[in-house]
């Protein structure tokens, strides 16, 4: 029995290095490519942020006229309201 604990303990100190090994290739591999990648594409975020921006412009455009249109529905209700109480206190000091 000590002697398959032994193999044990062998097969996972070799398993162990190998994929330290092999995760640490891998991983500066990517490390490296990530770390060129933007220099490529350094014009990139301008880009993007013009579309954002153009972006932003085009629905806060279309907020502002939305919030215009519902305050011009409140202020329409506020007088029809106002109306409709004024004809209210008419009609109760004529009784």
């Amino acid at each position: 029995m000590s002697e398959q604990d032994s193999r044990f303990g062998d097969g996972l100190t070799i398993g162990v290095l190998v994929g330290g090994l092999f995760g640490g290739v891998v991983g500066a591999f990517l490390a490296n490519r990530f770390l060129t990648a933007p220099a490529k594409n350094a014009a990139k975020p301008t880009a993007i942020l013009d579309e954002v921006q153009k972006n932003t412009e085009e629905v806060l455009g279309d907020a502002r006229r939305n919030l215009e249109e519902k305050i011009t529905q409140l202020n329409d209700a506020i007088e029809l309201a106002r109306q409709r109480l004024a004809s209210l206190e008419d009609a109760k000091s004529q009784d």
